[in-house]
This record gives structure tokens, sequence and C-alpha cells, in this order.
């Protein structure tokens, strides 16, 4: 007695010739299944690594803006003070020793203030300096940028830009304050210095992807914090063209959050979110390319071979299907 299914193998042609229609609806249904859902997944990792870089670069501006915040009071505090001596009439060895006790004080432990490494200033016509560590040489006091930087804030606290000390790797910020007595009189300039390397490491280690690093640029996007020292002291623009234009978007103010791709650190391609800052600095978080898009091509690759397996698995029951139809027609 013959097997049903040993003429099997004869009709495959045919019924695959028969069933053409239903196996061509059955692949562009699963294709097309499998593009619209990789679309639409991939959107939805679009917004939520967009929504993760927005949490990010927002808790490292508030951290950036708490840091040159508590700076700032304590120089207001203390300028308050000084003036209070200046006003009863102290001047000279008083006013040094004053700003070094001061200074210790605001540099014990339980005072500390995140990276501030002293107090000095331009008083009475005289530098003097908290820390006992520098002079003014021939430069005039009145063209120093933390004197500017205070003569321009009109009696708040101004800031200079950030500049990066080659021999000691540190990034450091300097708040000034002019210092006016009761009044009126003109007394001077009352300065701290910032050490900023401490919050340069935190925003390095920023990422929302692993690979991934953070970056911080002044107000003259100059690169004050990024993991590749080459790029520190550098201008955005004067990296690449391609830079220069994110650069002048960013000073356009072209969205809040902008994100963009380009050559990063060790010349790898990344994906980079940049945002301007309330002081007018500007943060940023990149991420390498093939890292930020692990997620969609394994996505991709899995709804890819569930497709085949369920179309597959379809098709061959059409395929028996016909196949037990032509035999029970025998």
């Amino acid at each position: 007695m013959k097997n049903k299914t040993d003429g099997a193998p004869s009709y495959l042609g045919e019924i695959i010739k028969a069933d053409m229609k239903q196996l061509l609806f059955v692949f562009v249904a699963f294709l097309l299944m499998v593009v619209t859902s990789c679309f639409f997944v991939s959107r939805i990792i679009e917004k939520q690594i967009a929504m993760n870089a927005r949490e990010i670069l927002t808790t490292a501006e508030a951290k950036v803006m708490a840091q040159l915040r508590e700076a700032e009071i304590t120089l207001f505090n203390a300028s308050i003070s000084l003036r209070d001596k200046l006003d009863d009439g102290q001047a000279g060895e008083h006013i040094r020793k004053y700003l070094q006790d001061l200074t210790n004080g605001l540099l014990l432990p339980e005072n500390s203030v995140s990276g501030l490494t002293g107090l000095f200033g331009y008083v009475n016509g005289a530098f003097v300096d908290g820390a006992g560590r520098r002079t003014l040489g021939d430069t005039a006091a009145e063209d120093l940028p933390w004197y500017v930087a205070a003569v321009e804030a009109r009696g708040r606290v101004g800031f200079t830009k950030p500049r990066f000390d080659i021999d000691t790797g540190k990034v450091i910020i300097t708040a000034s304050k002019t210092l006016s007595g009761v009044n009126g009189e003109d007394y001077g300039v009352i300065a701290l210095d910032l050490d900023l390397s401490q919050l340069s490491g935190y925003i390095e280690t920023l990422q929302f992807t692993s690979g991934g690093y953070g970056l911080l640029m002044d107000r003259d996007m100059t690169l004050i914090a990024h993991p590749d020292y080459k790029f520190l002291g550098q201008t955005m623009s004067s990296l690449s063209p391609e830079h220069a234009k994110i650069a002048g978007s960013m000073r356009d103010g072209a969205a809040e959050i902008m994100k963009k791709m380009l050559k990063g650190a060790r010349g790898m391609t990344v994906i980079a979110f940049f945002r301007a800052m309330d002081n007018g600095m500007f943060i940023g978080i990149a991420a390498p390319l093939n890292i930020y898009y692990r997620d969609l091509y394994l996505m991709t690759l899995t709804l890819s071979v569930l497709g085949i397996v369920f179309m597959s698995a379809l098709s061959y029951l059409l395929i028996n299907m016909s196949l037990a139809k032509l035999k029970s027609e025998e």
C-alpha cells in the first residue's frame, strides 16, 4: 500500500504555483509587520533616550549652578564682612590678616566650599591675598579679568571665563565683586578662585549609554571638561567645520536641547545632545553611534528573525493544507 506522502514531491511545484498569491501575501504581510514594528519601536527608543538625555543634562546643570551659587553666596558674605572692617577704618596689615583668617576658616573641612582655593582682592590700592600665594607683578589690577568681571557685574558677583591650567591640569574660574562702603566709598574688589576639577570630572563621566561621556563649555564655547584632554582649551568652532556649524546653531538658540551626529573623542562617530545653561555656559553628553543604536539593531534583528520564523511556519501550513486537499481529491 502506498504511503499518502509518497507522491508529495510531485505535487510541490504545482502547489507552490497554485498558492503563489497566498504565499506572496504572507511574505508581504510579515515584511510590513517587521518594518512597521521597527519604525514605531525605534521612535519609542529614540524618545526614551532623548528623555534620559534631558534628565541627565538638567541634573548636571543643577550641580554646576549649585557650585557656582555656593561660591557666589560665600563671596557676597565675605564682601559684607570685609566692607564693615573697611568702614571701621581698618586697612593694610589688618585687612590682609582678616582675609587670611577668613580664608583659613572657609578651608576648614566643616566649612569648606567645594573647590574654593582662597580669597584675595585689590583693596584701597593694594593687592592682598588670604592664601599668600601670588602678587600682581607689573600688571595693573584694573586690567585683570577678575577685576573687570567685578566692575561689569555692577554690585553683583561676576565670574571670569574658566581657564585651563596646563601645569596643574585644573580648570579654574574666579568669582569677584566690587567693595563699596555704606556711604558709597570705592574700596576695590574682592575675589575667590574656584577649582572646577572635581566638577569637570563629574561632567566627563556623564553618560546615557555605555561608552558615553560628558563635556562642558564656557560662554565662548571653549571646552573646559572633556575626557580627551587634547580638546581642553580649544573652542568648539575650531575643531572642524562640522563643529563650527553646530556651535553656530547653539549660539542662535535653535532648540532647548540639540541632538547632533559628529566626530568625537578618539575619532569615533558619536550622537551628542547639547544644552545652553542659564549662565551662558554649554553642557553636553555624547555616546558612540554603534552603542547608541545597539538596542535598535537588536530589536530589528529580533523582529526579523521572528518574522521569518512565523512566515515560514504559516507558509508550511498553507502548503500542507493544499497538499492535503489535492490528496483528498484523488
